[in-house]
């Protein structure tokens, strides 16, 4: 099974603004943890917060850390060469700057009254806001063709 390989330019994009794979911002929620114990009828029958795990709990949670390490021990990080490994971070350091930008370029289109009443400021502005637009595009192609040259 092929699963789609994210984009860490995305990724940290996407962590910057709240977003988790549960939702939450990056708030704890018991229903985002994995076997959580929960208090509805969903929760296991025999399982109590104050008895100690079994012996088959014990071995089969073994079982599964030690086949997660052996197989992470087998697969190397993709990393990218020097001094190129930590470029993600400045892209998106660019990326949110250069939004800020945008937004408040657009903002002055909008809400500017002295920039209504002069054509000629205004379609200098409105230019300028293209190319920033444009900028961030191009970051964000940067990102994705960078990870062409990752070493696995």
């Amino acid at each position: 099974m092929k699963t789609k390989k994210s984009n860490a330019f995305e990724e940290l994009i996407s962590e910057a603004f709240g977003g988790t794979p549960f939702k939450g911002g990056g708030t704890f929620s018991h229903a985002s943890q994995t076997g959580a114990k929960t208090w509805s009828h969903k929760s296991p029958a025999a399982r109590g917060t104050t008895t100690a795990p079994t012996s088959h709990e014990i071995e089969s949670g073994m079982t599964g850390i030690i086949q997660a390490e052996e197989e992470e021990a087998h697969m190397a990080p993709a990393v990218r060469p020097f001094p190129l490994e930590n470029i993600d971070e400045n892209l998106v350091k660019a990326f949110l700057f250069l939004g800020n930008a945008e937004i408040q370029m657009k903002n002055c289109l909008q809400f500017n009254a002295l920039i209504d009443g002069k054509k000629e400021k205004k379609k200098v502005l409105e230019f300028l806001h293209q190319k920033v637009k444009a900028l961030r595009i191009m970051i964000k192609e940067i990102s994705e063709d960078l990870e062409k040259i990752t070493i696995s």
